[in-house]
C-alpha cells in the first residue's frame, strides 16, 4: 500500500485515527526539490558501449551530459551496481541563486557517490540526490533499459 503525506484539519479523533493508519502502511514525506519540473520531454541515450559512457562501466562511476536538465546545466548518470542506475538534473538546489547559476559536478573520488556544487560547495547524495545537509533533493530524471538492448538506457525527465 502506498501513502502520500498531506495536511488535512480535522477533529483530534480522526486526526489520531488518519496518524495511526499512516504508521501503519509506511507512509514516507517526500524531499522537496524546488527546481522546477520542464516543459517539455528532456531525453538522451547512454550507451555502456560508447567511450564516452565508459566510467558507467564502474561501480559507482558516473558521467555528466551537458546540454540538458533546468538551464541547461546538465544531468548526472550514476551506476551504483548490476543494472542500477539514477540520473539528477544537476542544478544545485541550495538556495535560489543556485537554482539560477549552481551546478553540481560528481566528487572526482567515486567512493565518495557524492557531487558538489561549483558556486557553493554543498554536497549531494548520488545515491538518493539528497543534500548532505539540508531536506532538499535533486530532481530525479528517470533511467530504463532500452527494449533489447543489455547495454543501452534511456534517460528523460518524464
Amino acid at each position: 500500500m502506498n501513502c502520500k503525506s498531506s495536511i488535512i484539519h480535522c477533529s483530534l479523533a480522526a486526526g489520531c485515527w488518519l496518524l495511526g493508519a499512516g504508521l501503519l502502511c509506511g507512509c514516507t514525506k517526500e524531499i522537496p526539490c524546488p527546481v522546477p519540473e520542464l516543459g517539455y520531454t528532456d531525453e538522451f541515450i547512454v550507451d555502456l558501449l560508447n567511450p564516452r559512457y565508459a566510467p558507467l562501466t564502474d561501480f559507482y562511476g558516473s558521467v555528466e551530459e551537458p546540454l540538458h536538465g533546468y538551464k541547461r546545466h546538465g544531468v548526472i548518470v550514476f551506476h551504483r551496481y548490476g543494472n542500477e542506475f539514477f540520473a539528477w538534473d544537476a542544478t544545485c538546489v541550495n538556495d535560489g541563486e543556485c537554482i539560477e547559476n549552481g551546478k553540481v559536478k560528481p566528487a572526482a573520488d567515486k567512493a565518495l557517490s557524492q557531487g558538489e556544487c561549483t558556486r557553493c560547495k554543498s554536497r549531494y547524495s548520488l545515491l538518493d540526490g539528497t543534500h548532505t545537509d539540508k531536506k532538499v533533493s535533486l530532481r530525479a530524471y528517470y533511467v530504463r533499459p532500452l527494449r533489447n538492448a543489455t547495454e543501452q538506457y534511456r534517460v528523460s525527465n518524464r
